[in-house]
């Protein structure tokens, strides 16, 4: 739970319908109205508070306020929507509200449904008179968020209740007299009844025993039908309609008339033919035309053909056609001829040669041209080469060509014959050359200047190429990084550089890396209190940013009436028992174990006796306060160039301590800047020279933690010590204000 059930105890808000202005959803939360109950003493009833439209949560609350002259509230039952986190009375019990906390915002999913959130048992009291009681829902928005388990906000909107306390009453001797209305064919009546002018109730009689909630009701009466008129005649297809009319209040109602009778009529038959179907003879109604006896379909009778014409001839590669006609419609159908048989006529041979193959002799069709026997393949019979002729004589660096011909087609060929050795007689030497990092080298070589072959040694034993000859350009020469377009980082915006890594050698530009100046923290001016504390209220004060014009407010705690001096920087010698005194630390909360430790260990005694202060963010004062009392307090001897450190301030030794210790080196050459709210990343950096500067097996992974930043190194040590985890699963959020509650917890795992 975000906030702890403190805050109970000292805000109450009443509101008569109160609505949150959230961002998810909506939900209401509503006091049941109870109706009427006996004006008793002692008498105890119960309201329920419900929700309606319930989206889902993790977490909620309310406060309810009510009559204390009438009513005293005698329970408090939670329901089973979700689970009790706490309720108490505000104020002094007579005129206070009583407020409840539902949830937990730690749960991985929401809670579902609507029903009763909570069950309130009231007693009416001896001073109590008969009225409606109101039963008053409220939300105090600055102190309580309605959650879901997204910690999305939802709407709130709350309805009150109430109940009617009843006295005695004795009724009217001589009550009202209502006498009977009597009912009719269009309208009921009533009974007579009697009305008793003190309270209003309804009695069937004048003693006001026999009591009624309303006038007893007389059904109407029958209607009175004359003897009806004909206002539509019936006929064969339609029915008619008679109208009868009460001769009392003259409403009518109609009933049908039946149908009269057809009049038949008969439809002739059709004969078929062969290319119609026909009918037989059916009867019809000559009136209105509809089908008595319907008529069926008579089939379509054979075609009469004749003997057939021979329409196509038939051939040896196509069937012909006959067609026959119908001798009464004249319809035609046809039939295939078959084909004729084919005329054979032979296909000659033909020889193959050294490149085409032949063909053996084979017949086909004289009048179609279709294969009856077919021609099959001959191979081709291949080139016979003569001895050959050197046609180009080999010399030592060209080679020669032999041409041979086929003594049955006349094609010739060509093969090569290899060039003639050289003796390597006369080399051209061809010196090393160093490679750079601009210009390739070459190592030192031979040419032959008969035959043009390059040798890597001056016998010319051994052949290369040219392309081995070649060596490589060298690798640049990286000199130091230099940083280019600088932008320089402000307390608003980041800054950014160019590094820029150059050739050593040649001046060449090897590589050029953007990267991002983090933005510096703010210069605050002197705090301004803004609103003084009492021993009733917590005060207020602020201080501006010189350079942005950034305002930051912090509260000042109530005063107590104790020795008045700083619970961080004098804590009590006699409390060395942490006894959960302070109310905004709960045992199920992550840090209950690291503020008893840091409170038995007197490194703090918390904000009031009551209070740590969960929640409040620390200064630089504040943190070299805690690791000085967690070192032992030593005082050390070493000045301190800080003109913003009183030697009587409470953090003065504290300072004096870290400074020689090299954990801080202050703001600037002569600002420690005590009073500005410290953030994650310093105090990380702070406890982390405190402990040595311990280097960590890898880096932190967080996705806001840059390699290069300054607290990249403690933050990797914390992670891996486990001293944080982050504020998400991916971030550090190195940058946010570190609360008292985060820097005890830093503290108690990082020095143990």
């Amino acid at each position: 739970m975000r906030k702890a059930i403190t805050w109970l105890l000292t805000v109450a808000m009443i509101l008569s319908v109160a609505i949150v202005p959230v961002s998810a959803a909506s939900m209401t939360i509503k006091a049941e109205a109870v109706g009427d109950v006996d004006l008793a003493a002692g008498t105890t009833f119960d309201v329920d508070v419900t929700i309606e439209g319930n989206p889902g949560i993790v977490v909620t609350a309310f406060t309810v306020d009510w009559d204390k002259t009438a009513l005293k509230m005698t329970d408090f039952k939670f329901g089973s929507l979700l689970p009790n986190n706490g309720s108490a009375s505000i104020g002094d019990g007579d005129t206070g509200t009583y407020a409840a906390v539902f949830g937990n915002d730690t749960v991985a999913t929401n809670y579902e449904g609507d029903g009763t959130l909570a069950t309130m048992t009231f007693e009416i009291l001896d001073t109590a008179t008969a009225g409606t009681k109101n039963f008053s829902l409220s939300y105090v928005v600055d102190e309580y968020d309605t959650m879901n388990v997204d910690m999305d906000l939802v709407e709130v909107t709350f309805v009150n209740g109430s109940v009617n306390l009843v006295g005695a009453h004795v009724h009217d001797a001589d009550p009202a007299y209502t006498p009977m209305v009597p009912a009719t064919c269009t309208s009921t009546g009533t009974e007579a009844y009697y009305t008793c002018t003190g309270c209003g109730k309804l009695f069937k009689d004048a003693a006001c025993t026999q009591a009624i909630e309303a006038p007893v009701t007389i059904p109407m009466t029958e209607h009175t039908w004359d003897g009806g008129t004909e206002t539509t005649p019936a006929t064969c297809s339609a029915e008619g309609v008679m109208t009868y009319e009460c001769t009392v209040c003259h409403t009518t109602k109609t009933e049908p008339i039946d149908k009269l009778a057809h009049t038949p009529e008969d439809i002739p038959a059709v004969p078929a033919t062969c290319t119609s179907t026909g009918l037989t003879a059916g009867v019809k109604c000559s009136v209105c035309g509809e089908i008595i006896t319907a008529q069926d379909i008579v089939p379509m009778i054979e075609h009469t053909w004749d003997g057939g014409t021979e329409t196509t001839p038939a051939t040896c590669s196509a069937e012909g056609v006959m067609t026959y006609e119908c001798t009464v419609c004249h319809t035609t159908k046809t039939e295939p001829i078959d084909k004729l048989a084919h005329t054979p006529e032979d296909i000659p041979a033909v020889a193959p040669t050294c490149t085409e193959a032949g063909k053996t002799a084979g017949v086909k069709c004289s009048v179609c041209g279709e294969i009856i026997t077919a021609p099959t393949d001959v191979d081709a019979l291949g080139h016979d080469w003569d001895a050959g002729v050197v046609t180009t004589p080999a010399t030592e660096t060209e080679d020669g060509v032999m041409t041979y011909t086929c003594n049955r087609c006349g094609v010739t060929k060509t093969e090569v014959i290899p060039k003639l050795v050289c003796d390597h007689a006369t080399l051209t030497p061809t010196a090393a050359v160093e490679a750079t990092c601009t210009a390739e080298g070459n190592i030192a070589y031979w040419t032959c200047d008969n035959c043009g072959r390059i040798f890597s040694d001056a016998e010319a034993t051994t052949e290369i190429t040219l392309a081995e000859t070649v060596i490589e350009k060298i690798a640049h020469t990286p000199a130091e990084a230099v940083k280019e377009n600088e932008v320089a980082a402000t307390c608003t915006a980041e800054g950014s550089y160019d590094e820029v890594v150059y050739c050593s050698v040649c001046g060449t530009e090897i590589s050029r890396t953007a990267k991002t100046v983090e933005k510096t923290a703010h210069t605050w001016g002197e705090w301004t209190v803004t609103k003084e504390a009492t021993y009733d209220e917590e005060g207020s004060r602020e201080h501006t940013c010189s350079v942005c014009g950034t305002k930051e407010t912090e509260v000042i705690p109530k005063k107590t009436h104790s020795s008045g001096k700083d619970k961080d920087t004098t804590p009590a010698v006699e409390l060395v028992t942490y006894k959960d005194q302070f109310k905004d630390v709960s045992k199920d909360d992550y840090f209950y174990e690291p503020v008893k430790w840091a409170f038995e260990k007197e490194i703090t005694a918390g904000v009031t006796e009551d209070l740590f202060g969960v929640g409040q963010g620390c200064t630089r004062a504040h943190v070299v306060t805690f690791l000085w009392a967690a070192a032992g307090k030593n005082e050390v001897s070493t000045e301190i160039p800080f003109t913003d450190v009183a030697k009587d301030a409470y953090y003065a030794k504290a300072v004096a301590w870290a400074y020689s210790k090299g954990i801080t080196a202050g703001t600037s050459v002569d600002a420690f800047s005590p009073d500005v709210t410290i953030t994650r990343a310093q105090a990380i950096t702070m406890l982390w020279v405190y402990m040595g500067c311990p280097e960590a097996a890898e880096a932190a992974t967080f996705t806001d933690v840059p390699a290069d930043a300054y607290y990249a190194k403690a933050v990797a040590w914390a992670l891996e010590k486990g001293v944080t985890a982050g504020k998400t699963a991916t971030t550090f959020a190195p940058n946010d204000t570190c609360t008292r509650e985060q820097i005890v917890t830093f503290l108690a795992i990082g020095s143990n």
